[in-house]
């Protein structure tokens, strides 16, 4: 082999030495990410907020279940109110619908039905008149439910959003259950159905 050939042969050795110490630097640079089979290849979405869960129509404080319209705005029990709803109409008018229970028979239907018309600046009824105001009693699960409707003129207020009454009583035995409807005249009037719809549906838990 000549002197030129020679020096051929080991600048081209010289070459491949470079290029590979090169190669060697370039994969010593990487960096190998071993993905678990099913991970995701991203960042990680935020989980989403839990979403609210639907108002319940029962009510496990109170042991007694129930069935409302969904327009009927459900309201904080009190003392006396097992149950209590809001009914608001397109017109700014309102009317409120209770259940309360109490002990035995609570007084009797006679003395509780003129309660509620003292409410409304209504006279007292005798007992002769009382079943002339009765409705035809409303059967339900829970047994017959007295129903009585009065429109007068409140004791304090304005007859314009308060006026009428539509009540129902049952006797349990051992408590009486009143049923109240109380408002706008005519709110009262139309929300009347939903009423009755709504007694027909109450329970009460063991």
């Amino acid at each position: 082999m000549g002197r030129g050939a020679a020096s051929i042969t080991a600048l081209a050795l010289l070459v491949a030495v470079l290029v590979g110490l090169s190669g060697c630097k370039d994969r010593e640079g990487v960096k190998v990410r071993r993905v678990a089979k099913g991970e995701p290849q991203g960042p990680v979405p935020e989980a989403s907020p839990p979403m609210a869960p639907a108002p319940s129509s029962s009510s496990g404080e109170s042991g007694i279940t129930d069935q409302a319209p969904a327009s009927w705005q459900r309201q904080p029990p009190s003392p006396l109110r097992k149950l209590s709803y809001l009914i608001s109409g397109p017109d700014g008018t309102r009317c409120e619908v209770s259940l309360v229970t109490l002990g035995g028979g609570a007084g009797g239907t006679l003395e509780n039905v003129n309660r509620w018309r003292t409410q409304l600046s209504l006279p007292p009824l005798d007992d002769t008149s009382l079943q002339k105001e009765l409705k035809p009693p409303l059967a339900t699960p829970l047994g017959k439910v007295l129903i009585v409707d009065f429109t007068g003129r409140p004791e304090k207020g304005d007859p314009g959003r308060d006026g009428r009454i539509i009540a129902g009583i049952l006797d349990r035995g051992n408590e009486t259950v009143f049923f109240k409807l109380r408002g706008n005249p005519d709110l009262t009037g139309r929300s009347e159905g939903d009423f009755v719809k709504w007694i027909g549906t109450v329970r009460f838990q063991p």
